[in-house]
């Protein structure tokens, strides 16, 4: 479905598009980048990532970590912002990401107490932080 409804989306008229992806759908839209066959299409795509666990899933998966390599070195994605918050326990920042996009890792500071980081619900704050909505509403 992400493949398809992406397909839609690249065909219509839009200068930019913004592909947001939070939490697993990090890794679900790397695996869909990473076999994306138009190459002119990166040229409008920002990718937006919010609380992504893909440190410890590439470290679990060789597989994946091949992708992410991959698409972090072949260059064909321009625009990448990986959002990530220490307080958050589920996510962290996606390895090789700020060597590759430069200023565009960025780690947010959700004041929350030990039992919201525990139980994980600090892992939805990135829809409700100003800087994330801010970055959106602005591209």
């Amino acid at each position: 479905r992400i493949i398809a409804t992406l397909e839609r989306v690249m065909a219509g008229p839009y200068d930019d598009v913004i592909m947001v992806a939070h939490s697993f759908g990090t890794v679900i839209a790397v695996d869909a980048l990473r076999e994306w066959p138009h190459d002119a299409d990166f040229n409008r795509l920002k990718l937006v990532t919010l609380g992504s666990p893909l440190a410890v899933m590439s470290h679990r998966s060789p597989w994946l970590k091949g992708e992410l390599d991959a698409l972090l070195a072949e260059g064909r994605l321009k625009s990448w912002d990986d959002y990530h918050s220490g307080t958050d326990w589920l996510c962290s920042p996606v390895p090789g990401h700020a060597k590759t996009f430069s200023g565009h890792s960025h780690a947010l500071d959700f004041e929350a107490p030990f039992r919201e980081r525990v139980t994980g619900r600090t892992h939805l704050l990135y829809y409700r932080d100003q800087t994330v909505l801010t970055a959106l509403a602005e591209a």
